[in-house]
C-alpha cells in the first residue's frame, strides 16, 4: 500500500500520532499549540524540519552537558537547569513590572 512518502524516509512521531488519533484530537492539539491542523501536518511531514526547534533542543542538551561537567567539578555550586519550556517562556515583564507575562503551553511538569 503506497503512503505517498518517499520509501527512503521514516515517518515522524508527530505524523504517526496525527494518523492514529481522531479528528477532534488533532483539532484540540492545534488549539493547544496555537496553530491550525494544516500547520501541524506541515510539521509532521518528512520533507521539512524545524530549525528553531532543533536549535532549542541543541541549546538544552548543551546546557545539560555543561551543567553536569560543572557539577562534577563544583558539587556545591550547581548551575541552574534549562528546559524547552524555559526557552519558550516570555521574559518581558507586564505593565505592572511585578510579574512575567503568562504563556500557556503543554509540558510534563
Amino acid at each position: 500500500m503506497a503512503t505517498g512518502r518517499p520509501c527512503c524516509l521514516n515517518e515522524t512521531q508527530l505524523g504517526k500520532w496525527m494518523r492514529a488519533v481522531k479528528r477532534q484530537d488533532r483539532e484540540d492539539l492545534a488549539r493547544y499549540a496555537g496553530c491550525d491542523v494544516y500547520y501541524l501536518r506541515v510539521l509532521a511531514g518528512v520533507h521539512r524540519e524545524n530549525p528553531k526547534l532543533r536549535l532549542a533542543m541543541a541549546i538544552v542538551r548543551g546546557v545539560e552537558i555543561v551543567n553536569e561537567r560543572h557539577k562534577a567539578q563544583n558539587p556545591g555550586d550547581p548551575y541552574p537547569p534549562l528546559t524547552l519550556a524555559d526557552l519558550a517562556s516570555p521574559t518581558r515583564k507586564g505593565d505592572d513590572d511585578e510579574s512575567l507575562l503568562g504563556m500557556e503551553f503543554l509540558c510534563k511538569d
